[in-house]
């Protein structure tokens, strides 16, 4: 098996032989990036052969917390017809298998 953030790549795992397993943690990948994993299974014939790298994309970290622009947190005395504000947050995912 091999792991990496570039196409070809092996920065988080180089032509390793996991062994004779069904499932594999390769601990934890940076967030928001296309990681690339090629996995070549064998037996006593020999490799398995036209194996294609596949990747996907790892969810961007947690979105930080919106904050309160208008009125100021602590104001007093506040207009009620006042409009109140919010500072936006973007949360986007995307997941290639």
């Amino acid at each position: 098996m091999t792991i990496g953030y570039t196409s070809g790549g092996a920065e988080i795992l180089d032509n390793e032989d996991v062994g004779n397993i069904t499932t594999f943690d390769p601990g934890n990948f940076l967030n928001d990036t296309t990681v690339f994993v090629t996995i070549i299974p064998y037996n006593a014939t020999g490799n398995a052969l036209g194996c294609i790298e596949q990747s996907f994309t790892t969810i961007p970290s947690l979105p930080a917390c919106s904050a309160m622009v208008d009125p100021e947190p602590g104001a007093t005395l506040v207009s009620k017809i006042r409009p109140s504000g919010w500072n936006p947050v973007q949360v986007q995912l995307v997941i290639r298998f």
